[in-house]
């Protein structure tokens, strides 16, 4: 029943975004809620739990890898120099990064 529930929001939801119709909550009550998809978009703020994760497990890290992206947007522009210069780190991308240094 969970997994229905869950494919019916997605499905609403991947409607709204083709369709360019703002998806809304069938559950709220007096304010109908925005349906969004799980991610940040452009110009939001990351939650404050990245923040706080980011901080505690830096320095806990085995490997970084990135993977297709140009690491132009802060905050997660800013992870590759913010650990430990010991931990390798991998980048996968079409093309390199010419600001960053990477071990592979």
């Amino acid at each position: 029943l969970l997994f229905l529930q869950l494919q019916d929001k997605l499905r609403r939801t991947e409607r709204g975004h083709i369709t360019q119709v703002v998806p809304l909550c069938p559950q709220c009550t007096e304010e109908k809620g925005i349906l969004k998809p799980d991610i940040v978009f452009f110009g939001e703020n990351l939650p404050e739990h990245f923040h706080r994760q980011m901080t505690k497990d830096k320095d806990d890290a085995d490997l970084l890898i990135v993977i297709g992206s140009s690491l132009k947007v802060r905050p997660v522009a800013l992870i590759p120099n913010s650990i430990p210069s010991h931990i390798p780190q991998i980048l996968i991308n079409r093309e390199p990064l010419l600001h960053m240094t990477f071990d592979v």
